[in-house]
């Protein structure tokens, strides 16, 4: 009867701890999620306003930051796969910018080694 009653508590503590890991990890998903969100928000308005953005480039920068930051924080990645991939999303940012705004940021070292390595 004792190993019943036991065994029946170990099962309750073990679906309890489960069901509390799992709650933990979707916080830290929703978590991850704003933060993300927050991050993205503050370099947009710190890009525009030194950077002048024309027509559907402001909502193209900010998809591919968002796109940017999802794939540099894939857990999955190595260092080397990351290094690699943030040499390729570099020269995208490039592009998605005039010469002019191009010319403009490098004037900023700080801002332009944010965005391009």
């Amino acid at each position: 009867m004792k190993n019943i009653v036991l065994a029946g508590i170990a099962c309750l503590a073990f679906s309890t701890m489960t069901q509390a890991q799992q709650l933990d990890t979707e916080m830290s998903a929703e978590r991850k999620e704003i933060l993300m969100q927050e991050t993205l928000k503050s370099d947009m308005i710190e890009l525009a306003e030194y950077v002048d953005f024309y027509g559907t480039q402001e909502e193209n920068i900010k998809s591919f930051l968002q796109l940017r930051m999802e794939m540099l924080n894939d857990s999955s990645l190595s260092k080397e796969e990351k290094a690699t991939l943030k040499k390729g999303l570099s020269k995208k940012f490039l592009s998605l910018l005039n010469e002019g705004q191009v010319e403009k940021l490098k004037t900023n070292k700080e801002l332009y080694t944010k965005y391009v390595n």
